[in-house]
């Protein structure tokens, strides 16, 4: 659960897939059928076994309680 008005991070860990190979990657937060926020792999960071994801504030607040 991602509460409202928090700056969140959001990984993936991958055992046997190297992320360096990784080109396009999508992160979509969804309530219902609302988009609160889309990020590609240019918003995240990407170390040796994980791509990571943070989101901000504004990013938050679109949830409705």
């Amino acid at each position: 659960m991602i509460t409202r008005g928090t700056t969140p991070t959001i990984g993936f860990t991958f055992g046997t897939t190297d992320v360096n190979d990784i080109t396009v990657a999508y992160l979509t937060v969804k309530q219902g059928g609302t988009v609160i926020t889309e990020k590609d792999l240019s918003e995240a960071t990407v170390g040796n076994d994980a791509i990571v994801w943070e989101l901000a504030q504004t990013d938050t607040l679109k949830i409705v309680d």
